[in-house]
């Protein structure tokens, strides 16, 4: 009777075995012991070895089996085995693990290695090869042969420090994240905004530097180097953008100011816009008759009514200046309520438009600067400039630029789809008298006040 032999998978298999017949020893395996030795002196609780371990597996290389396995093994041992001077050893057998697991004999084996070449096991053989041990009436092990986790009993802190710094490059990566999205916009709104106006510049020329770096692929998982380094980039680009837009966009609207402000009959006209934060009402001094306009069925807003530009006294109106409506205006301010809403309030209840407006604009501290900055990134969320015209016509500037605001918001969240559809609505409801934008204004700070207060009683439980 012939018996064949498989000669290479016998050299293998004698090549794995040390000199006295039992299983080979990996190659840290002194490492390891210096661990165990080290770890049988500590006091660490089993479920502070258990989070350590499982904070940083993916960086020390454990998938999901090894993880699993050695969670059975943590399970299996006793609470007593992780004081000072125990060292705390488990003796499953295979079927017991892989009836635990769902493992097959093979793969379990395979994560046996993998634990040992990590170093947080060690295997301590008994003289036949098989695992046991005893305890005493207290459940103190006497002796046992089997999984040691004393390795992982020394490198708790170090686990501990390591999650802790993976910790804070995650945070660094997700800020760095949204800074690099937030720059990418910026830039692209900046770009198409241009184009809209009909500015001459070089845009084809930055819009291929824009493409070509966000082309450039980064690591499957980049590093907060690797991002900074995008980061600082998109921000030199956008920097070189705002040199070439931001000072013609001023220049434009500085002039379309300053025609705005130009008395129709050639006599001096107050500037009506609120330049200053008011608690109530906004009065304007004048002589003149005045009308109302609504805004958010609670800011009323006064509009100066020169008594020149009448067919009475036969003043005629600059070109281009959108019609009175004082009939409407009149019957909008009968059904509005007497309360203003502050600048600061708008910008506190839209924590997404003050960081894009501080980027593209700068500080905003009256009113003009909030239209400014709306005009700017009118283009960031695609809003035609048809429908901004439309609105601006109807409502005005400073109505216009608190509704666009509030568009933007509901736009980042993901609240609107269309966000010139919600915009021509919002002016229509304010043509109707149905506008109320402070009450929104100040239900999102309510709701933002709510879920910050929430926040340290859900740490607390």
């Amino acid at each position: 009777m012939k018996i064949l032999v498989n000669t290479e998978t016998t050299s293998a298999s004698l090549t794995s075995l040390s000199r006295n017949g039992w299983r080979k020893a990996p190659e840290n395996i002194w490492l390891t012991e210096e661990f165990a030795n080290d770890g049988a002196l500590r006091d660490v609780s089993r479920n502070r070895a258990a989070a350590a371990v499982k904070a940083v597996a993916a960086a020390i290389g454990l998938k999901s089996g090894s993880i699993l396995l050695l969670d059975v093994m943590l399970s299996l041992s006793a609470p007593q085995d992780w004081a000072a001077n125990c060292r705390p050893i488990v003796w499953p057998g295979n079927i017991a693990l892989m009836e635990k697991t769902g493992l097959s004999l093979s793969a379990l084996r395979r994560h046996i290695k993998v634990l040992e070449k990590t170093g947080l096991i060690i295997c301590r053989d008994s003289a036949n090869g098989r695992r046991f041990g005893h305890r005493d009436k207290k459940g103190v092990i006497v002796e046992a042969y089997g999984f040691d986790l004393s390795p992982l009993k020394a490198r708790v802190e170090d686990f501990e420090a390591l999650g802790q710094q993976l910790k804070q490059e995650r945070v660094a990566c997700q800020q760095l994240r949204n800074k690099i999205t937030s720059t990418r916009r910026t830039a692209r709104a900046l770009i198409q905004h241009a184009c809209d106006g009909v500015i001459e510049g070089i845009w084809a020329e930055l819009t291929a530097d824009l493409d070509d770096l966000l082309a450039t692929k980064l690591s499957r998982k980049p590093t907060s180097e690797e991002l900074k380094s995008r980061l600082d980039a998109l921000t030199s680009l956008l920097q070189q953008i705002k040199e070439a837009v931001v000072p013609i966009f001023k220049a434009r609207l500085n002039a379309k100011t300053a025609s705005a402000e130009t008395p129709k009959n050639g006599d001096n006209c107050p500037n009506m816009a609120p330049l200053v934060v008011h608690g109530g009402a906004h009065i304007q001094t004048t002589s003149e008759e005045s009308t109302f306009v609504t805004c958010n069925g609670g800011e009323n807003v006064e509009e100066q009514q020169p008594a020149s530009s009448s067919p009475a006294t036969g003043g005629d109106a600059a070109a281009g200046d959108p019609a009175p409506q004082t009939a409407k205006q009149a019957d909008t301010a009968q059904k509005s309520e007497s309360e203003t809403i502050a600048l600061n309030t708008i910008m506190q209840a839209s924590p997404q438009f003050t960081q894009w407006a501080h980027q593209m604009y700068g500080h905003i501290g009256n009113w003009e600067d909030l239209y400014r900055a709306a005009a700017q990134l009118r283009s960031a969320i695609g809003l035609k400039v048809s429908a901004w015209n439309a609105v601006d016509n109807r409502l005005g500037p400073l109505m216009t630029a608190i509704a666009f605001v509030l568009v933007f918001e509901k736009f980042n969240e993901q609240a609107i789809r269309s966000p010139n559809a919600y915009f021509v609505a919002l002016s229509a409801k304010a043509h109707a008298g149905k506008l109320y934008l402070a009450r929104s204004f100040y239900g999102r700070l309510s709701r933002q006040n709510q879920a910050r207060e929430a926040r340290p009683s859900m740490a607390r439980h």
